[in-house]
């Protein structure tokens, strides 16, 4: 991703070069920015929190479609700044770059260096900025016989943006028991800080219901903030799908070739239902990648539970759901999401509470498919972050839920 993202935002800056050899040993520089419509100039007032760690400059976000210019202007001249090679505007409109987030464009932060060479030379070198040579949020710098440009800087980070409710877990090697799952590479992918709750799974039905999709008046939950309960693999995917495009995502799953909206295909036909890789909309996470977020990523500390050895501290099991506000079974139930702690990445509630259905078999000749995490009704043995549990796609329990994950533009 990062090399596409420099070779678009190398045509996103113009190369301002100034001539300052007549300004004397040192002089000021002022950094302008201006957008698409070129309406006018905004000074960039300089503090020491601008420059980076390796003496370049952070000069912001840029949103997809924005077109932004930067200009190196002398403090002393009140008009335009003195160019010397080079025209003093040339920009492309900037393309998506980066990671779409629910509702907003993708993002990247500009890192700006700084470049040095002398009058009629094209043997140009960084120049490390450092707090001192700021001025009066300008830039002091040496004058006589030298000329001046800003390039985009060689490692301009990406800004990840997440979607709402979800954080980005970063690609890794997934250690794992089971000798299928083990030495998987997992890419870099988003999931959901918790459980799909009650409250968003109904807000998704609605719109749903109105859109071409039967999903009906499937799914129960005890409150808003518990998390949604009583849906089965199909009716998963195509909420997931509704909820893509209600926040004008591209939908991950279809059926005989179209966006999967309609329709269950029975215990032996999940087969038919199809998973487009380059959608970038909300999915079910693959078995590997629940394995590798439940288990902490790259920060894991291999716990049995997902954030601990202790499950109580982590997860609503059989041994502490009683008291539930919707007692299902023997005065036990649901509890309200993220009410344990979390584990290592900042995920909660992947141990207990309820099961997660994930994309994919339960092994390759199967037609069962994959749920994690254990429940609120389940012995402590199911909330592993290794135990696996896999049924008919088209059954319903109050024991099934669901995390979303969605793709990272790559």
């Amino acid at each position: 991703m990062l090399s596409t993202l420099h070779k678009n935002l190398l045509f996103l800056l113009f190369i301002c070069n100034c001539a300052l050899n007549a300004q004397g040993p040192h002089t000021l520089v002022e950094i302008e920015r201006g957008t698409a419509d070129l309406g006018g100039w905004d000074t960039v007032v300089l503090t020491p929190n601008d420059l980076t760690s390796d003496g370049r400059l952070n000069a912001g976000v840029i949103s997809a479609g924005d077109r932004v210019f930067f200009r190196l202007r002398l403090s002393e001249s009140p008009s335009e700044p003195q160019i010397g090679e080079g025209t003093p505007l040339t920009s492309v409109e900037a393309p998506p770059v980066g990671v779409e987030g629910a509702g907003q464009g993708a993002a990247a932060t500009l890192v700006l260096e700084l470049q040095q060479a002398p009058i009629g030379s094209q043997n140009w070198s960084g120049v490390q900025l450092t707090p001192e040579v700021i001025t009066g949020g300008a830039l002091s710098l040496p004058g006589t016989g030298s000329q001046y440009r800003l390039i985009i800087g060689s490692a301009s980070p990406v800004i990840e943006v997440a979607p709402e409710g979800m954080l980005l877990v970063e690609g890794g090697t997934l250690s794992s028991p089971h000798f299928f799952l083990d030495g998987t590479e997992i890419d870099t992918f988003f999931i959901g800080i918790h459980a799909v709750t009650w409250g968003e799974w109904q807000t998704v039905r609605t719109w749903a219901a109105a859109n071409g999709y039967d999903i009906g008046d499937v799914g129960a939950g005890c409150a808003g903030d518990h998390p949604v309960r009583s849906v089965n693999w199909y009716d998963v995917l195509k909420w997931a799908n509704a909820k893509s495009e209600m926040e004008g995502r591209t939908p991950v799953y279809t059926a005989g070739g179209a966006v999967y909206r309609m329709g269950e295909f029975g215990w032996n036909g999940a087969d038919l239902v199809q998973k487009n890789p380059s959608a970038n909309g909300y999915r079910l996470p693959t078995e590997a990648e629940w394995e590798f977020a439940a288990s902490g990523g790259n920060e894991t500390s291999g716990f049995t539970y997902a954030g601990s050895n202790d499950l109580s501290s982590v997860g609503w099991f059989r041994s502490n759901s009683g008291g539930s506000a919707c007692p299902l079974s023997q005065n036990r139930g649901t509890w309200p999401v993220g009410e344990k702690e979390p584990n290592e990445l900042g995920l909660y509630d992947m141990s207990g509470s309820v099961f997660e259905w994930c994309w994919g078999p339960y092994n390759d000749t199967s037609t069962w498919r994959l749920r994690r995490g254990g429940c609120w009704n389940c012995l402590a043995g199911a909330a592993t972050v290794s135990y696996r549990d896999g049924g008919s796609p088209e059954n319903r329990s109050f024991i099934y839920g669901l995390r979303l994950a969605a793709s990272v533009d790559q």
